[in-house]
Order: C-alpha cells, then structure tokens, then sequence
C-alpha cells in the first residue's frame, strides 16, 4: 500500500515481476529452470552464430550511400572484445533498410528476425534480455548462498528456497488464504451463513487493509514528501480499488475491454469457488463487485490528468477531508495505520495530501449509496486486497490466475525459478541487491558511470544558452537546478555493510514452509516501514532494486537513479567503444536529467518543491513545442489504436532531450579522447552511436501487450521511441546524411532542447 509517489523512469519493464525498495509503486510452473538455462544456452548459440555470419558479411563490404561523414579521431579496436560487440551489431541490424525511411527497422531488423517471443512474455526486448540474465545472476547467488533467519541475505536465499517448493504450497492450499480473509474482515460470498455484517466495520477493515496488503478497495494511504515542503512527510491519499489495472477496461465496447472483463469475471468466480461459495452466491457477488468497480472507475482520473503535479496536490485537513467525505471517520483510519505510540499526534488539523479532490466527492456519493449493503462492500474490498496474492498460492487457484493471464495478455506463465527469484527480490531488495553487485558490479563501472553522468550534465548545461525559446531568468534558475540534481549510482551504499543491512530485515521473519506467508510479511514489513515515515526527517533512497533494469527520476527530491542492472551490455560495456556506451546508457542519463525539465518535472524547483519558478513567456514557449511532440506521438498506431501523446509526453520529451545531450558529451568526450571503432563495422562513430541508442529498444511484442500498454503506460511504444527521438534530431539526420523531407528527417520537426 505505501509509496505511492510518481516519479519518472524510464521503462515500465516486467510489469507485476518489479517492485521498488521504497514501494513507491506496485507463478506460474510450466518450466524448470533447467529448461529455462537450456532455452538461454541455445538462444546464445543461435545468436553467436548469426553474430560471426553477419560479422563476415559485413567485413570487406561498403554500403556507403548512408555512411559519408566528416572522419572522427578513432582508433581501430582489435581486442576480442570488440570482434563479440561487432558481431552484437551486425545480428542486430538489417542493412537492407533505408535508415533515412526506418531507421527501427534498419538498427533492429536483425534483431527481430532472429528473436522468437518466449510464450512466458508479452515483449521481448533488450530490458527484458538482460533482466532476465540479472535474475539468472541472482538466481544462482540464492542457491549457493547458507539459508539463514537471522542475516539479511540467509533470509533472501530461505524466502526463495521457500518459494520454489510448489508441492509444499500446494498442500496448504488455501489454509494461509482463508488466515488472511478472516483477518481483514471476511469474505461474505464464502462464508455467507456465518459472516456477521454487525461485527464488519468500514473503518476497521481499511486500517488492516492499509497496513497488510499491496492493494486496497477505493482508496491507498501512504507517507511522501510534501511537494511544496520537501523536508516534510505528510500522509497521502491516492485513488485505488480497481482489480484491472486501467479504469478505461470499464467503460465501452471495444474487444479489447470485452475479453479483459470477461476473463476477469471468470477468474473471480472461480476463485470464490474454490473457496467455498455456491455457483449461484458467486455469480451474484461477481456482478455486484464489477459494478462497484465500473463506478468507481468513472470517477478516477486518467493517466493524462493525474501527470499535472499542482492538479494532485491538494493540502487538506482531516476536518476537511471529513466534511467532503462525511461517510467515513478519516480520523479513526488516520490514527489507525500508524504506530500506536504516535497515534496521539494525529488530530484534525494533520494536514492530508489528496490527489484527486473530485474522486473524494464522488467517493462520498458512492459509499452513501452502498453504505447499508455491507455484504458487497466486505467482497469487494477483500477480493481487491486478495487478487494480487493469488500467485502466491498452488493449484488450482494458481491455474485460475495463469488462465486469466492467458486469456488477458496471451503468455504462459514464467518459469518458478524466475517468479521466485522476483519474489525474492521484491521482499528483500537490498539483500539481493547485496549478493549481485559483489559479484557482478565492479567499482570502476560506477565510477565510470558517476563520469558520465557529470559529462551529460555539463552537456546540458552547454546547451542552455542555445535554447531560443527560454528567458534568461528561466535560463539561470535551470542552470540552477541541473547543478542541483543529485544522483544515485549502483546501489545504496549501506547494503555493504553487514550490520546495516541486517537491521534493515531484523524484523522480517520468513516462514519455512508457507511462502504466502512469507509474502504477506513482506508487504507489511515495507508498509510499517513507510508509515514510520511520519513525523521523521526525509531520507533520500534508493527506489529501486541493485539488479534491476531501469532508472528513474524523482522530481520531489530532484534525484537521478542508476541501479547496476542497468549498467550492463547492452545499455554499458566497460571495454566498449564510447559511442556504444553514450548512445546506450549515455541517453538513459539524459532522459532522466531531462525528465527534470519535461512537463511535469520542470514544476519542481532545484529542492524539489513545487511551485512556479519559470516565466510566463518560457512557460507558453514550453507548451507550444511540448504540444507538437504530443500531436507528433498521437499520429503514431498500434494495431489501429492511436497512441496518446499526452499520456506519453513527458517520456517523449526526455527521450528527445536526452539522446541531444548524449550525443553533445560525446562530441565533447571525442575533443580530448579517441574512440574506438568496432572490426567490419561499417558505420562511423556517430552512426554507432545512433545505433546503440535505437538496440536498446529492439523489441517483439504482442498484440495484447501492446494494446495493454496504450492503456497502462507512459512510455510510448518501444518503435516509436526511436522513430520519433531521431526523426526530430538533426545530429542523426547528419550522421546519415538523410535528405530533408525523408521519413527520419521530416521537413516540419518538434524542436525543444
């Protein structure tokens, strides 16, 4: 439940299988892991000999008519190394394409033609490649590591252990199920003759719910920094209480909405009988609870309207909040999450953030109209705070999840070990955080990256006299705040220390023979940690899992964060050629400094307080270009749906910001350093550079994962990022000596940074 602060990253990578360390947002057994090592071993052979195929093709060959640029100060790099990463790019690309017409196509041609989707995942791509390797890493760390309950990474190995032993679960079945329900509240539809609708409380049930679960019906309250005083935490308060992850799956009649309800229908009933309901209990409690949920759809905001951060931040007190929604004793819920020896603290006067202030007032109408019918408000909230734990039991509630995800997003269910391992990881993220960067993160590599990243800084800072369109007030106070960005590299540098990261998990006790059990104390583990927020200073975090494969930015504590999952081939290749590692985690870091100065990050000032800090004229001069890059997105279709460039526009803006101020360091880098060039790679440094930036979003998708995320996501699709980056670049165009009014070097152009 806690955590639920936005902030921008730079990938929504693996979604359900990846949870921050702070929580700041939110099984299947169809093979072994063996089968899982053997599918990698061949899919690495393939690949190394496609690689030496295409290598050979690409020795001694000239397809110059995209390839006549100025020379650049190189160096010819023979090492072994270099022959693999040449043989890298040569599977990657497909030299038949035009660059100027489809440079996606031209940089990840190959890598679609010699990739088959694994049945286990909605989209295969460079993320996901190389998350799946880092969860091998851990994998193998988690076996050799000694089971313990006492060290913090003796409790990750024993979690894991635990986890893997499905025939175990399968015994206990719905025994740890059952525990749960009966202790937030009840489940009527299961238990209708005994469940005592007097002895139910509305207050009592979200106070459990809060502290116990990961999700909630109709609301989630969390403890985050106040955004106009970043060295206060304050209690948040954010809509929630959709079983689907979009309010959009509830309103109209596309096929699209109408398979995800009806797969969803038939889960939930299944479950329910499983449990012990009648067919005919379960069918009506199925009805009751999917009205409830459409109602509470039509009153939540949409992804576009919740990026304003001055729309979400509404100060409220609990006197206040109380008078909107009079149905509910919000001091009594307040208290409630918290600690008892605080609880005193709170009064009327606490101060309460409210994200949506037109879904309070709609959520008052709302309860008054179920406020007498407490048998469809215990199913409801119940089933929302149980669905996600479902994965987490055995057969045959398992097999009802694994068919719902068949039938919504058309994959198998992932390896054990695989769901294990991000288990593992979610519960204990910086133990196994510890485990992989001992061995698989070195301390040059950070050092390296923490180079970069002030490389692209200074790059940004460069280019600031250059941007027309903003004032010279707006211009230093944004100088000012880029020299402020902090930033976090690797990992967080406690989890080196034996004692520290122990008492970070001393409270977390793992069960050797209930995983769901386990699961369960994790989320409240991380969910009192989160409400001991209150009344403390703010500390900055790291948000993400070491092992991960993503960043992020943090526009409230105005912070850059760079796990070492990332900082791996492809994204970062410590003996590789600048131009691979600025096109590759080079644009990372500029599309998280950038997101410091998109729509929404640019409202925040360099402490990351919210509040006006540039002038009007920049602001409309902003808007103005901003508006082109959302009306250039929304052109873009997927499978006949429009993608919406204002959901996207601040990931858009990042990635056209960012691949600017890669490409300008590594001009500058190339002033003092000479790169090196890959054998029989004909491309120039600059084309190479082009082309690392475009492999890492070389992807297969399928269609319902990709009508999922028009629905879900922030980011655009992974085609367009490249496609819509570049063709506003007049570095690529130049690079590839594209004629103006080709496809990749448009005549009209989105310009901002």
């Amino acid at each position: 439940m806690s955590g639920k602060k936005s902030y921008s990253q730079l990938d929504d990578v693996a979604r359900g299988d990846q949870e921050s360390l702070s929580s700041k947002r939110r099984s299947g057994c169809s093979y072994s892991s063996a089968t899982t090592l053997e599918r990698w071993l061949a899919l690495v052979l393939v690949v190394a000999v496609l690689s030496i195929l295409g290598l050979a093709i690409y020795i001694g060959i000239d397809r110059a008519r995209h390839h006549k640029n100025t020379p650049q100060k190189s160096n010819p790099c023979t090492s072994q190394d270099c022959v693999v990463f040449a043989g890298e790019i040569a599977a990657t690309l497909n030299k038949t394409a035009d660059p100027c017409e489809d440079f996606y196509e031209y940089a990840c041609g190959g890598f679609v033609a010699t990739h088959i989707r694994p049945d286990d995942v909605g989209r295969l791509s460079s993320f996901s490649a190389l998350s799946d390797k880092n969860f091998e890493r851990l994998r193998q760390e988690l076996v050799i590591t000694p089971k313990s309950h006492t060290s913090a990474v003796g409790k990750a190995s024993l979690m894991y252990e635990t986890c893997l032993q499905l025939a175990q679960i399968t015994q206990l079945g719905a025994a740890p199920l059952l525990s749960f329900i009966a202790s937030i509240g009840g489940l009527p539809v299961i238990s209708s003759a005994s469940w005592n609708p007097d002895a139910w409380n509305f207050e009592d049930v979200v106070i459990e719910v809060q502290q116990r679960s990961n999700a909630a019906g109709f609301m989630s309250i969390s403890i985050e920094q106040d955004a106009k005083n970043t060295e206060d935490n304050l209690f948040h308060i954010y809509s929630s209480g959709l079983g689907l992850r979009s309010k959009t799956y509830y309103s109209g009649n596309s096929t699209t909405n109408f398979r995800y309800l009806t797969a969803y229908r038939k889960e939930m009933k299944a479950v329910f009988v499983a449990l012990g309901a009648t067919d005919a209990d379960a069918t009506q409690a199925v009805q009751e609870i999917v009205d409830l949920e459409t109602r509470v759809a039509a009153i939540q905001a949409s992804l576009t309207e919740l990026r304003d951060p001055e729309s979400t931040y509404n100060k409220w007190t609990v006197s206040q909040l109380q008078s909107a929604v009079p149905a509910v004793d919000w001091l009594k819920i307040m208290k409630g999450v918290l600690a008892a020896e605080v609880r005193d603290r709170i009064s009327n006067d606490t101060y309460i953030i409210v994200q949506w202030p037109a879904y309070m007032m709609g959520l008052s109408e709302l309860l008054d109209d179920y406020k007498t019918n407490k048998t469809i408000l215990a199913n409801y909230m119940t089933w929302i705070s149980i669905k996600s734990t479902l994965v987490h039991l055995g057969p045959p509630i398992l097999s009802y999840v694994e068919t719902f995800q068949r039938e919504t997003a058309g994959t198998e269910p992932r390896a054990r070990s695989h769901f294990c391992v991000s288990t593992t990881d979610r519960t204990l993220g910086y133990a196994t955080g510890r485990l992989f960067v001992d061995k698989y993160f070195s301390p040059a590599t950070r050092t390296a990256a923490t180079e970069m990243i002030e490389n692209i800084r200074k790059a940004f800072l460069d280019n600031l006299p250059s941007v027309a369109w903003m004032d010279e007030q707006t211009r230093i106070a944004a100088a000012e705040k880029a020299k402020a960005v902090r930033k976090l590299v690797g990992y967080a540098d406690f989890i080196k220390n034996n004692t520290a990261l122990n008492d970070r998990y001393k409270d977390l006790l793992i069960n050797e023979t209930c995983h769901y059990c386990n699961h369960l104390a994790g989320i409240v583990h991380k969910n009192r940690r989160n409400y001991a927020k209150l009344f403390k200073p703010v500390e900055l975090e790291f948000g993400m899992t070491a092992a991960t494969v993503n960043a992020y930015y943090e526009g409230t504590e105005n912070v850059i964060v760079f796990p070492a999952g990332i900082l791996q081939p492809t994204f970062y290749y410590s003996t590789g050629p600048d131009a691979m590692n600025y096109g590759g985690i080079g644009a990372v870091v500029g599309h998280e400094l950038t997101h410091g100065f998109d729509d929404k990050g640019r409202q925040f000032d360099k402490q990351g307080n919210l509040h006006p800090w540039w002038s009007k004229t920049s602001i409309k001069n902003f808007e103005k270009r901003a508006s082109c890059i959302a009306s250039q997105y929304s052109k873009y279709t997927v499978f006949g749906e429009h993608v919406s460039g204002n959901q996207t526009l601040g990931e858009n803006i990042a990635d056209h910001g960012g691949l600017k101020m890669a490409y300008k360091a590594y001009q500058q880098r190339l002033k003092t350093s000479a790169d090196m060039t890959l054998p029989g790679v004909d491309l120039t440094l600059d084309q190479l550079f082009f082309v690392s930036f475009a492999r890492t979003w070389c992807s297969i998708t399928s269609k319902a994962n990709a009508l999922a995320r028009l629905r879900t996501d922030v980011h655009s699709p992974t085609n367009f990022r490249v496609l819509g980056t570049v063709s506003d670049d007049e570095n690529f165009a130049r690079a590839f000596n594209c004629r103006k009014g080709s496809e990749m070097n448009p005549e009209h152009q989105c310009l901002l940074w």
